[in-house]
Formats: C-alpha cells, structure tokens, sequence
C-alpha cells in the first residue's frame, strides 16, 4: 500500500488515477480476496487483506481527491451509518455498499467540529487512547459474542473504547508527559570558519 501511495506521488497521479485503483483494488476483493479460503502470506502478512482493506483505502482517497468534504457533514455520516445498520440482514450488500458508506462515515466525523464532542474531551486528550485500543476491543467483542449485531457491537466497542482511553489518559499518558523535557535542548552551532586576512 505504501509503495503504490509513493508511486502516486512520484508520478504526481490525479484523481482518476485513484477511480482505477479503487476499481481495481474492489474487482479484486469481488474476484479473489473475499472468496479465497487459502491465505496468500507475505512477511507475515495475508496478502488478500491489502485489498479488502485497501478498497476503503482508496475510496475515501477518491473522496478526499474530488474535494467532496463539504459534503461529508455529521448528517451524512449519520445517514451513511443508518445505511450500514439498515443491511444488516443482508450481509453480501453491506459488504459492498460498506465500501463506500464506512469512509463516509469516518471521514464525516472526521471533519465534524462540535462543541459536545470537545465537552467529552475536555479533561483530557483522549485521541492516542482510542487509537491504539480500538482495535484489540473491537477483536475481542466479536471473539466473545461472534453473532453480535451490528448495533450492539458499535455500542460496546465505542464504550470500552472511551472508558480504556480515559483511564490510559489519567493512569499513564498524563504522568508520562511529566517525563517530557520542558525546554527542547539547545541546537548545537557549527564553528563558523573565518578566514584570515
């Protein structure tokens, strides 16, 4: 994924470029990834997942590239995860139409400025938290109750999230910071050469 990002970069790719990739990268999860039973591992990695997950990848490029933020407003967010919730039931159009709904989402709220949403945070900065426990929560709902609806699962995991992302906050982050040095260190100057006369 890094690398194909480099490439773009390099070769100063424009927002087509990122349609064909999209395009490809979803005709390549429909054709191969999702239907695969038998892992493609690469340094440890599945390569099947470079697709699956890199399909939200370059869509919500697409949608950054073709200036649509003014569009991805909280309303748009929430209608888009009205959408995903309403699929429930059929799960092969969630998985499609998820590909364009969850960056929507993401990038919706994302963007949103609110001030409810600095009130949550107001004591703290939880942002490094939720970061880095979401994801092990998210595992480990789905590993307790695999049939878990998605609306429960959204629920529980946005829960725990916070809360583990509160208590890492004032347990560790907080008192970590205390170790930060106050000044940065003075830059150290090249002797500068004078010549003789």
């Amino acid at each position: 994924m890094y690398v194909v990002i480099a490439l773009i970069g390099v070769l100063q790719g424009n927002r087509w470029t990122l349609v064909i990739l999209a395009t490809a990268s979803a005709a390549t999860c429909l054709m191969w990834a999702q239907v695969s039973t038998e892992m493609l591992v690469f340094y440890n990695f599945d390569l099947r997942q470079a697709f699956i997950c890199g399909t939200y990848f370059w869509i919500g490029a697409c949608l950054q590239r073709f200036n649509l933020k003014r569009h991805l407003t909280p309303t748009a967010g929430m209608l888009a995860l009205f959408a995903m919730m309403s699929l429930e039931p059929w799960p092969s159009q969630l998985a499609l139409t998820s590909w364009v709904l969850l960056p929507i989402v993401v990038l919706a709220f994302g963007f949103a400025y609110s001030p409810w949403l600095r009130h949550l945070t107001r004591s703290g900065d939880y942002s490094y938290g939720i970061y880095i426990y979401a994801f092990p929560i998210q595992q480990s709902v789905v590993y307790m109750w695999p049939n878990i609806g998605i609306g429960n699962y959204l629920l529980i995991c946005t829960a725990c999230t916070y809360l583990m992302a509160m208590l890492s906050w004032h347990l560790v982050e907080r008192r970590a910071l205390n170790f930060k040095p106050r000044n940065p260190s003075p830059t150290l100057q090249q002797p500068t050469n004078v010549a003789s006369a």
